[in-house]
């Protein structure tokens, strides 16, 4: 049997790119495409000394490790021993889908299988980007699910009396702030709005539909809410647009750190469903939890 090595360096090279591009990607961060390329090589370097049979130490479990963390050392330097475990972890997960998606492309293409496969260029290509598309969309899932847990916060708020507890996601493009007052707006679904409302209130607003709130305010009997509402301009896509929001007395967001209470904030009705799947009821305005900038009615406990 022959051996090619200049074929075995280049798919390696190719190869190994990908599978570190990959990695850097999904771990969102930056670097440097001739480290990249020179890893590559001395990876493809590294499969070529599997040719001779008294360096079989190299291929042992822990020695194969050792090259990837190398590898990935190289690569992308060194800053923590946590950042390096999540690197050489999403570069095995890579790898891994890249070479079943390689095999399963061949168990599918080829005919016969029990006297060996025969790998052609098309089909190690066409694999490889199976390969790849199902790595970047699996990464790009979970960590967009990963994310957005990260941005998930619990919150309870307290009007009249009346408590919610829920779970809110930090939308940090949130800028919406009272033109009147400066208080940040978070935005909250108006069915649990509907629970912290008197009955009075939480009529008037089932009665009208929500393009018709703001023109209909004069028919809602409850004036102590009233007292409360403030319409809040913003830019949507279709134009300017106004959003019916009111003070609560009270919001209670849970961190890490302990518990931020702050009254001086607004609540905007959502009139819809702001998760499909009820992931989250509110958008949290990022004023809140910023502990220098605002703390005109916010304290940590």
């Amino acid at each position: 049997m022959y051996v090619y090595a200049d074929v075995v360096l280049l798919v390696n090279l190719i190869m190994n790119s990908l599978i570190i591009w990959l990695t850097a990607w999904a771990a969102g961060i930056r670097y440097c495409w001739w480290r990249i390329t020179l890893a590559a090589l001395a990876g493809g370097l590294y499969s070529l000394a599997g040719i001779y049979q008294e360096l079989h130490l190299l291929y042992t479990p822990f020695a194969k490790l050792l090259i990837s963390i190398l590898l990935i050392i190289f690569s992308f330097g060194w800053q923590s021993l946590r950042r390096l475990v999540l690197l050489v972890g999403l570069f095995y997960i890579v790898s891994f889908l890249l070479g079943g998606a390689v095999v399963g492309w061949l168990f599918f293409s080829q005919e016969t299988w029990l006297n060996g496969w025969q790998i052609a260029w098309h089909h190690l290509a066409f694999g490889s980007l199976v390969g790849a598309g199902m790595a970047f969309l699996l990464l790009r899932c979970v960590l967009r699910r990963r994310r957005q847990q990260r941005h998930l916060y619990s919150i309870e708020v307290e009007y009249d009396g009346r408590k919610v507890s829920l779970t809110a996601l930090l939308d940090t493009g949130n800028a919406l702030f009272s033109p009147i007052s400066h208080r940040p707006v978070i935005i909250m679904d108006w069915s649990i709005v509907m629970c912290l409302l008197s009955s009075e209130a939480a009529a008037f607003l089932r009665t009208y539909a929500p393009n018709d709130w703001l023109t209909e305010l004069i028919h809602c009997p409850d004036a102590g809410w009233l007292e409360r509402v403030e319409v809040i301009p913003y830019c949507a896509v279709s134009g300017m647009s106004m959003l019916l929001s009111f003070r609560p007395d009270n919001l209670t967001v849970q961190i890490d750190e302990g518990t931020i209470r702050a009254s001086d904030v607004l609540i905007g009705i959502y009139g819809g469903r702001l998760s499909a799947d009820d992931k989250y009821f509110a958008l949290l305005h990022p004023a809140v939890l910023d502990k220098v900038v605002y703390d005109r009615g916010a304290s940590i406990c």
